[in-house]
């Protein structure tokens, strides 16, 4: 049986975090939840289930509004989001051991042996299947989505975790196969389903297009199953951005234009992260006016997020995704009037973008750097360029790889400048 791990459990990287312990220290709760969804994609939906908050207080608490001080909740809190008791300044809390094939195991001694960030995906793949699925099966399954989410977010698909990442797929897919408590059945399919997505978009990041296509379609079924449209969106949108970086354009508008079917059902944040996506699949078809509008639509969508919970599946695409994403779209289209504002958005995604989002960060380093390059503004695309590479070296990531060839290409006028020299040999060492 899987141990019992709460929905909304706090990473390991992200309850590490100099922020986040202040935010324990000094009992800010709001601050906490906001740091909580910020570096660790857990929407404040699953912290009020595992809190006992009603959502919309989670929310204003986070921006702010009001506070909480009574010790029960504190302890509570800390309990839902699996945080040690002595970062609120409480004694340790029952749960503070970890469970592993029937032995009570310090929770100490368990981390002594791992490398920092594995612990949720180590204890998971190491329980034994059980005979029948019940909601702390399913808990399970949302921290590995979680855990795999923050690792993919920051190292790439190309880590050394991927491998771990495809078993653990495949080991939840198996649950979907065993007797099901019918309360959670919906839950569970939604939850394979999300940590099935994740593992597919490790493999469509290093290219291996079958395999991620087969994931993808297998999340999307999932999300058929038990109308989860959430799912559905997040399944055909990351079918969309493959078909995109595979230059299937049609194919690709498709895929998002279905994601947006019923869109009454999914949240501002998941309309805003489609409409940008479908910006930057007009941009590559060349259509200026409809890259526009779809630029606004996101825009004006995004406006609206946070007023309802964010989605696993849309939980990343926070303010900075939304500036680089749209950025991104900006920048392709061919018409110097745009390009000053698709310079602004990137730099505000690149400043906004922390540790947590590694490879996102990278990726709008190296489309301003290009950008800067194509309109003569060669110093500062220099300095953004050595910052991208010093930044990056520890994401692996083939469509990172493309990227540093569009790079490339836009220095080719600038290749006698010493200083382009130094930065085209770094580029190259990451386009091979």
């Amino acid at each position: 049986m899987v141990s019992y791990i709460p929905r909304a459990a706090v990473p390991e990287h992200v309850r590490c975090r100099d922020d986040v312990r202040a935010a324990c220290a000094s009992h800010d709760l709001g601050r906490l939840f906001f740091l909580v969804r910020k570096w660790g994609g857990i929407s404040y939906s699953a912290i009020a289930e595992c809190t006992g908050i009603k959502p919309e207080r989670v929310g204003a608490l986070a921006r702010g509004e009001g506070a909480i001080t009574s010790y029960n909740k504190l302890a509570e809190v800390a309990d839902g989001l699996r945080l040690p008791g002595s970062l609120f300044g409480l004694t340790p809390r029952p749960w503070e051991t970890t469970r592993a094939s029937g032995v009570v195991v310090p929770r100490e001694t368990v981390t002594a042996f791992r490398r920092p960030g594995f612990g949720l995906l180590v204890e998971a793949m190491t329980t034994d299947r059980p005979e029948r699925v019940t909601g702390e099966d399913v808990a399970g399954v949302w921290a590995n989505v979680r855990f795999v989410s923050s690792w993919d977010y920051s190292r790439g698909g190309g880590s050394m975790a991927a491998v771990a990442v495809s078993q653990h797929a495949r080991s939840a897919a198996g649950l979907l196969r065993l007797p099901c408590d019918p309360r959670v059945r919906s839950d569970l399919f939604s939850a394979v389903g999300s940590l099935v997505l994740k593992a597919g978009f490790t493999a469509f990041d290093v290219f291996d297009h079958d395999r991620a296509r087969q994931r993808f379609e297998f999340a999307l079924a999932c999300a058929e199953e038990v109308d989860d449209w959430h799912l559905r969106a997040g399944a055909l949108a990351r079918l969309g951005r493959q078909a995109f970086w595979r230059d299937d354009l049609e194919t690709a508008r498709t895929h998002v234009e279905l994601a947006l079917v019923r869109s009454d059902r999914l949240t501002a944040t998941e309309r805003s992260m489609l409409h940008a996506l479908r910006a930057r699949v007009f941009a590559a078809l060349g259509d200026v006016d409809e890259t526009l509008r779809c630029v606004g639509a996101a825009d004006e969508e995004f406006t609206r997020a946070g007023i309802a919970p964010d989605t696993a599946t849309a939980a990343y695409f926070d303010a900075a995704e939304h500036a680089g994403e749209t950025g991104h779209a900006l920048a392709d289209i061919a018409t110097a009037e745009h390009w000053q504002e698709a310079a602004r958005r990137l730099r505000e995604a690149s400043a906004h973008h922390g540790e947590a989002y590694a490879r996102s960060r990278a990726f709008c380093d190296f489309r301003l750097t290009a950008l800067l390059l194509a309109i003569g503004q060669v110093e500062e695309a220099t300095a953004v360029g050595r910052q991208a590479l010093t930044r990056a070296h520890e994401v692996r990531s083939q469509r990172l790889a493309l990227d540093a060839g569009r790079v490339l290409a836009a220095a080719v006028p600038y290749q006698r400048l010493p200083d382009l020299r130094e930065l085209r040999a770094g580029f190259r060492g990451v386009a091979s």
